[in-house]
C-alpha cells in the first residue's frame, strides 16, 4: 500500500468513526426532543386539567349563587364561569399526544355534556337552587372524576417521559465512552502500526544511506514499508549498486591505461638501456630506427593521455567546443572511410544523399563521435556482416544511422549504456573496452542540441541514430539567395575549412588519383602500437595528419 493510500484510509476511516457518532448523537438527541416535547405537553396538559377542574367547581358555584339570589350579575358571573370552561376544555384537547390521552379527554367531556344537560334539565324542572345542586351532584362528581382521571394519566405519562429521557441520557453517555474508548484503542493499535510500517523503515533508509556516506559501498536498504518507500529503498540500492559497478569499471579502466601506458614506458626504457655511456654508440641507421621507435612511443603515450584528458573534460562538463557551419555528408564518408580496412570481416557500407546536410557542429567532436559508434558496431559483431552507417534529413534534424547485426543490447540494458564505465552483460569479459566512449558521445551530442537514439534486438544486431538539428546552408543570403565570388561562376561559398578537413580530403584525393594528393606528400597507415591520432601516422615534418 503507498502512503497517499494509506492517508485515503486514515481519512476515511476517521470520517466514518465522526460520522457514525455525530448520528448516534443526532440520533439520541432526535429521541431526547421527542421526549422533552411529550414531557411539554404533558405539563400543558395537567396545567389545563386542572384549571378545567377549578372552572367546572367555579361553574357549580355561580350558578348556585345565581339560583339563591336570583340577581343579574351572579347570572352574568356565572355565563363568565362557563365561557371559562369551555376555553379550558379546548385548551386542555390542544394537547393531547396519545389515544390513550384522547379517550380520557372524550370521558371528560362526556361528563361535562352530562352534567350540563342535567343541569338544564333542573332548570325545565323549575327546581330550586338546593334541589338542582343536588339533582347535578351525580353528574359534576363524574366530570370532575374524568378530570382527576386526565390529571393522573398525564403525570404518569410524564413520569414515563422522564424515565425516557434519562434512560436515552444514560445510552448516549455509554455510547460516547465506548466510542472514545474504541477510539483510543484505534489510535494506538494505528501508532504502533505506523511507527512499525512508516518510522522503522525510513530509518533503516537513512541508515543504510549513512553507512553508504561513511565509506561501506556494501551497504544497502531494506524494502519493508508502504510502497513509496519500498520504491525509495529499491533506487537507492539501485543507484549504490550503479555506483559499485562504475567504481569497478573505473578501477578496471585505471588497470587497462595503466597496462596500455607500460607497453610503451618498456619499450622507451629498453631503448634507453640500449644506449650505454660505456658503449659506443649504435650504427647510425640503428640509432635512428630506435630514436623513431622511441617518437612513435611518446606519441602513443601523448595520445593517451589526451583521451584521458578529453574523457575528464566530459565527465566535468567543461567540454572544448570549435563550432563551424560543415556539411555531414564528409563526416560520414570519412568514417567509413577510416574503418573500411579495419577488419576482413566487416564491410562498411555508406548511405548518403546528393543534397548537402548541413550542421552547426564541431566536426572534430563530431567525428569523434562517429568513430565511436562504427567502432562498436565492428566490435559488437564479432562474426562480421555488414555495417551501415546512412545519412538522411527531414523535419528540421540530420539523422545519422549506425546499423549492424551484432549482438545486440537486451531492452532492459538500453536505459543504462550511456553511463559511464556501463558494458553490456553478456560482453563484459569477451570483448575489450571501458565503456567511455557511448556516456562521451552522448554527451558530445547533447552539447550540439541533439540525441542518441536506441534500437536493438538481442542477436539480431542495434540501430544507434544521432539526431542533429539542421542549420542555415553556409553562404545563403535573404530569401534562400546563395552569395557568388567576385568573377566566379556563380557557385557556392565553401566554409572554411580547417586542417582536419584538409587531412580527410587529402586521403579521398589519393584514391582518386594523382592530381588530388595533398602537396606535401602521402599519407599511409601506421603499424600496429604507431598509429597517430585519428588512426595516421605523422608525417616526417613531424606535423600530424588527422
Amino acid at each position: 500500500m503507498s502512503l497517499r493510500a494509506l492517508l485515503a484510509t486514515f481519512i476515511i476511516a476517521i470520517t466514518l468513526f465522526v460520522a457514525g457518532l455525530a448520528a448516534v448523537v443526532f440520533v439520541e438527541a432526535t429521541k431526547v426532543r421527542g421526549e422533552l416535547g411529550t414531557t411539554s405537553d404533558t405539563i400543558q396538559s395537567v396545567r389545563a386539567a386542572e384549571e378545567l377542574e377549578i372552572a367546572l367547581l367555579i361553574l357549580g358555584r355561580e350558578r348556585f349563587l345565581a339560583d339563591v339570589t336570583g340577581s343579574e350579575q351572579d347570572r352574568l358571573h356565572a355565563d363568565q364561569a362557563a365561557v371559562q370552561l369551555d376555553r379550558w376544555l379546548a385548551a386542555a384537547a390542544l394537547h393531547v399526544t396519545s389515544p390513550e390521552e384522547r379517550h380520557q379527554m372524550d370521558r371528560v367531556r362526556e361528563g361535562l355534556e352530562r352534567y350540563e344537560a342535567r343541569w338544564k334539565e333542573a332548570g325545565r324542572r323549575g327546581l330550586g337552587a338546593v334541589e338542582t345542586r343536588q339533582f347535578v351532584a351525580g353528574e359534576m362528581d363524574e366530570a370532575l372524576e374524568a378530570i382527576a382521571g386526565l390529571v393522573v394519566f398525564n403525570l404518569s405519562q410524564a413520569e414515563h417521559a422522564a424515565a425516557a429521557i434519562e434512560a436515552s441520557t444514560q445510552r448516549s453517555r455509554t455510547t460516547a465512552l465506548t466510542l472514545m474508548a474504541v477510539a483510543a484503542v484505534v489510535m494506538l493499535t494505528a501508532w504502533m502500526g505506523l511507527r512499525r510500517w512508516l518510522y522503522e523503515p525510513a530509518i533503516l533508509v537513512r541508515a543504510a544511506m549513512a553507512r553508504f556516506a561513511r565509506g561501506e559501498t556494501g551497504a544497502r536498504a531494506t524494502l519493508a514499508g508502504p510502497t513509496d518507500f519500498r520504491e525509495i529503498a529499491a533506487t537507492f540500492n539501485e543507484m549504490a549498486d550503479t555506483i559499485a559497478a562504475q567504481r569497478d569499471a573505473r578501477h578496471r579502466f585505471v588497470a587497462q591505461v595503466a597496462h596500455d601506458l607500460r607497453n610503451p614506458l618498456n619499450a622507451l626504457s629498453l631503448t634507453a638501456a640500449s644506449v650505454r655511456p660505456e658503449l659506443p654508440l649504435p650504427p647510425e641507421d640503428r640509432l635512428r630506427q630506435r630514436f623513431a621507435l622511441v617518437e612513435r612511443q611518446a606519441a602513443a603515450i601523448a595520445r593517451m593521455l589526451q583521451d584521458l584528458q578529453d574523457v575528464a573534460a566530459i565527465e566535468a562538463g567543461r567540454l572544448d567546443m570549435r563550432r563551424r557551419t560543415c556539411d555531414l555528408r564528409d563526416l560520414v564518408r570519412d568514417a567509413g572511410d577510416l574503418h573500411e580496412h579495419t577488419s576482413a570481416h566487416h564491410r562498411i557500407v555508406t548511405d548518403l544523399p546528393e543534397e548537402a546536410v548541413w550542421v552547426d557542429a564541431d566536426p572534430l567532436r563530431l567525428s569523434q563521435v562517429m568513430v565511436n559508434l562504427v567502432s562498436n558496431a565492428v566490435k559488437y559483431s564479432p562474426a562480421g556482416g555488414e555495417v551501415r552507417i546512412a545519412l538522411s534529413a527531414g523535419g528540421g534534424e540530420a539523422r545519422i544511422a549506425v546499423i549492424d547485426s551484432g549482438v545486440g543490447v537486451a531492452s532492459e540494458e538500453i536505459p543504462r549504456i550511456f553511463e559511464p564505465f556501463r558494458r553490456g552483460e553478456g560482453v563484459r569479459d569477451s570483448l575489450p573496452g571501458a565503456g567511455l566512449g557511448l556516456s562521451a558521445s552522448r554527451r558530445i551530442v547533447a552539447a550540439h542540441g541533439g540525441r542518441i537514439e536506441v534500437e536493438s534486438t538481442p542477436g539480431r544486431g542495434s540501430v544507434f541514430t544521432v539526431v542533429l538539428p539542421l542549420a542555415h546552408r553556409p553562404g545563403a543570403g535573404p530569401g534562400g539567395q546563395r552569395r557568388r565570388e567576385p568573377g566566379g561562376s556563380g557557385g557556392a561559398t565553401a566554409p572554411d575549412r580547417s586542417p582536419v578537413d584538409g587531412a580527410i580530403r587529402a586521403r579521398r584525393g589519393r584514391r582518386r588519383g594523382p592530381s588530388a594528393r595533398p602537396r606535401s606528400g602521402r599519407l599511409r597507415r601506421c603499424g600496429p602500437g604507431s598509429r597517430g591520432r585519428g588512426g595516421w601516422c605523422r608525417r616526417p615534418s613531424g606535423r600530424r595528419w588527422w
